[in-house]
């Protein structure tokens, strides 16, 4: 049987496919055509010049090429190469000509070397030799007593816990995989210390001079970082880093490189019985070492990371829970339990801890904690369960349902989702939900009532536009299906209520009474508000805001029509927690931005669904917020690059977080809402920044920013204008074709947001698209195409002659 062989033609392109395949996806995030490009063409240099070393090689690679372009009987085949690499060629032409609206690729190391040493807590470090003091000692210790290393082990890991959750985990996460609640609104994403192909790689000192001086002690060849991290030796102390670190390698269940092998050996000799001890954890065990940070000892809500987040943890002591199938005021189901913990809380501090892929605990290990939860309250006469026991080799849950003498509430009589049975239920909105969600279901309270829940904490009606902020309502599966799920869980939530909460049951709670909302309205209820999602623009990752030209004038004012033509992009908003004074419970989470501009001027409109209208001395949204914050007024700003840092346009050059440095300033757009009381219009002002250590500096004579806002419905727009020259010291220009890097900021006064306590973006890319130049664009791929035609054309001509000749 004779084998199978390519010719060396043959090689040679499959080497080339294969090439481009791995420059095109074996490298994250994305490869640049601008390396693409000059990577192809050597890769095709170097397989000619292999297969041209030898010359039989070489007649055997050409041999297929002479065959199409020298014989009678190849005329279509010839053709067809005629045709198809010149468009090839055209193509390849065409996408480096064409104007480019992608973002600019930002190249970074990942981790990058350390210094030689650091100065931090007034001392000076060498990094090279600096081994964690806190490990060493329990190390010593284990040499005399096991037992007693052990227990100084487990005690600087839990005082590490505390702080990290104090601190890091809005970033980092409660499971440390750099999925925390605020983490979305970072770029480049907090680390993940899960990653078992990168935590056991770092030394411990690594983590110390990363840890202390944060992004702004990263090193200057290594930029772009745009990175957030905080400076923590000003806010740690050097024993608390140390604890921290100790934490990190525990709860991913690694250990740090360690060069010397003894101590090397020592330190695995550890991880091996902490991975051993932390696979035997169920029960109340596990409920200590994963949960009761947050839910507390006792299981009350009062964990110590309960203060910075919102909403506060589930306390369990009074068997309230919000999201279950249970009918009415009954006892959630296991399965709801289950859920909860299984696929977690969006919007929430609450993570998934067994989602598929990046699970933490095993089915079997999340039933464990279902008893735990339950003792909390003695007083609740729980219903027996009878759930299958059922589970594969990973402890994977593998039976049918979870069998319970607790019903499920009822989900009958659906109807379908419709134009027509949207505009009913809108009417119905208007009737059973507008006092609390507001007319347009964006959660701007309007029958004046001050809404808590049953545990005393001011609560804020759901924003229904924003179904990423849906905790238990939006399904994960996608598609119709999807839809139609969604649609009964929200018809769920508004037949039996939100326990412990003031969103009332709309179906009768006794036999006999009444629904205060029928059935057929609630479903046409649950439809509308499923629709309402279309009414605000999406979050995406790594937009770019696009601005639009247009001729005349451009709009003066916030609800002008031709806005709504405008690209819109939605960005993440997070709050201020990398510097003091910081703010941890955010209520504003996105802001939608839409740009216009003509040859003269450029203009902003800013979108914010905010449920108040915040201005010191209103007496009617001053009821409404927490009796414990001061109000201040709403206040929106735009940050971009200061000119003078700027004028060399590099690709990809951002000013630092937040307010640069005293090498990358940056100037702030600024505009507030003024007050009442004291009577104070609307405030613009001009800023410029230097470094988050230094005041903002006003620019007092500065009037060609001009701006103004409108509340309505719980959302505000904002306008600001500005000419595109920037024509003074420090003013950007808006150059058509040029990436500039932009953020954005936003006050909630309501919420006691003032100074550094705000919420922000991370830096974006503002792009005003070029003029399309026909002839560039189009011509020169042409042009080329022909060339390459004309040059093959005369290659066949020639060789065709030759055969001729003999």
């Amino acid at each position: 049987m004779s084998r199978f062989k390519l010719s060396p033609f043959w090689q040679a392109v499959m080497v080339i496919i294969i090439a481009y395949l791995v420059f095109d996806n074996a490298f994250p995030p994305l490869l640049p055509m601008t390396l693409m490009i000059p990577y192809m063409i050597i890769t095709i240099i170097g397989v000619l010049l292999y297969f041209a070393f030898d010359d039989q090689r070489w007649e055997a690679f050409k041999a297929p090429i002479t065959t199409v372009v020298r014989d009678d009987d190849k005329v279509a085949a010839r053709w067809g190469l005629l045709v198809v690499i010149p468009l090839i060629a055209a193509y390849t032409v065409y996408g480096m000509v064409k104007p480019a609206t992608d973002a600019p690729v930002e190249l970074r190391q990942v981790h990058p070397a350390p210094p030689a040493s650091v100065k931090v807590f007034n001392k000076r470090y060498n990094l090279a030799s600096l081994e964690n003091p806190l490990r060493q000692k329990i190390l010593g210790t284990m040499k005399i007593d096991r037992d007693a290393g052990w227990d100084q082990y487990n005690e600087a890991v839990m005082a590490g816990r505390d702080i990290y959750y104090q601190n890091c985990f809005f970033c980092h996460g409660a499971r440390l995989d750099g999925q925390g609640h605020y983490a979305h609104g970072f770029n480049p994403m907090p680390i993940n210390f899960q990653d078992s192909t990168l935590i056991p790689q770092l030394q411990e000192s690594f983590l110390f001079w990363r840890i202390t001086t944060g992004a702004a002690g990263l090193p200057k060849e290594g930029t772009p970082w745009n990175s957030a991290m905080p400076v923590w030796h000003e806010m740690l102390k050097e024993e608390d880093v140390w604890r921290v670190i100790l934490f990190i390698f525990d709860y991913s269940g690694q250990m740090p490189r360690i060069w010397d092998a003894d101590l090397s050996k020592e330190v695995t000799g550890m991880k091996d019985e902490v991975l051993a001890r932390r696979k035997a954890l169920k029960g109340k065990a596990l409920y200590r070492f994963r949960c009761e940070v947050c839910h507390g000892e006792q299981g009350a809500g009062d964990g110590i990371a309960a203060e910075r987040v919102y909403p506060k943890p589930r306390d369990f002591t009074l068997a309230l829970f919000k999201y279950k199938t249970s009918p009415g005021m009954e006892l959630p189901r296991d399965e709801d339990l289950f859920n909860t913990i299984k696929y977690g809380l969006p919007g929430t501090s609450m993570p998934g801890w067994g989602i598929e892929g990046r699970a933490l605990l095993t089915d079997k290990q999340i039933k464990s904690l279902i008893p735990e939860i339950k003792r909390f309250d003695l007083t609740a006469t729980w219903p027996p369960e009878d759930a299958e026991e059922a589970f594969d080799d990973d402890e994977r849950y593998i039976g049918d349902d979870f069998r319970s003498i607790t019903e499920r509430e009822p989900l009958n009589g659906q109807i379908a989702y419709s134009e027509a049975s949207v505009a009913k239920g809108r009417e119905a909105f208007l009737k059973a939900c507008e006092q609390c969600h507001g007319a347009e279901g964006r959660g701007n309270i309007v029958s004046g009532k001050k809404l808590e829940d049953d545990w005393g904490n001011r609560l804020w009606p759901r924003n229904l536009t924003k179904p990423w902020t849906w905790r238990a309502t939006q399904t994960r599966t996608r598609g119709e299906g999807g839809r139609d799920q969604t649609i009964r869980n929200i018809y769920l939530r508004l037949s039996m209520g939100i326990p412990g909460t003031p969103m009332p049951a709309h179906r009768a709670t006794e036999a006999g009474n009444a629904d205060p909302v029928s059935l057929e309205d609630r479903w046409h209820i649950a439809n509308f508000v499923y629709s309402l999602r279309d009414t605000t623009v999406q979050p995406v990752e790594d937009p770019v805001v696009m601005g639009m030209k247009i001729e005349g004038e451009l709009p003066a004012a916030v609800n002008d029509e031709r806005w709504d033509r405008a690209p819109a992009v939605s960005l993440h908003l997070v709050p201020n927690i990398i510097k003091e004074a910081r703010l941890f419970t955010p209520l504003n989470d996105a802001v939608t931005v839409r740009v216009l501009y003509n040859n003269k001027d450029i203009t902003f409109l800013l979108t914010l669904d905010d449920r108040t209208h915040s201005r010191p001395g209103d007496r009617y949204f001053g009821d409404l917020m927490d009796e414990s914050l001061e109000m201040h007024p709403d206040a929106f700003a735009i940050q971009f690059p200061h000119d003078d840092a700027y004028s060399t346009r590099p690709a990809t050059l951002k000013p630092p977080y937040r307010h640069g440095d005293a090498q990358h300033k940056t100037i702030i757009w600024y505009w507030n809402a003024g007050s009442v009381k004291p009577e104070i219009g609307a405030q613009t002002l001009l800023l410029d920044g230097s470094g988050l250590d230094r005041e903002l500096e006003p620019r007092m004579q500065e009037s060609r920013l001009t701006a103004s806002g409108q509340w309505k419905e719980g959302q505000w727009r904002v306008l600001m204008k500005r000419a595109r020259d920037g024509s003074r010291s420090g003013n950007i220009s808006f150059d058509e074709g040029q990436f500039i890097p932009i953020a954005f900021a936003n006050w909630d006064g309501s919420n006691g947001e003032v100074g550094s306590k705000h919420t922000l973006t991370t830096w974006y890319w503002l792009l005003l698209p070029p003029e399309e130049d026909v002839v560039k664009i189009y011509g020169i791929p042409a042009g080329i195409g022909l060339l390459v035609f004309l040059i093959g054309w005369g290659i066949v001509a020639v060789q065709r002659r030759m055969l001729k000749q003999g």
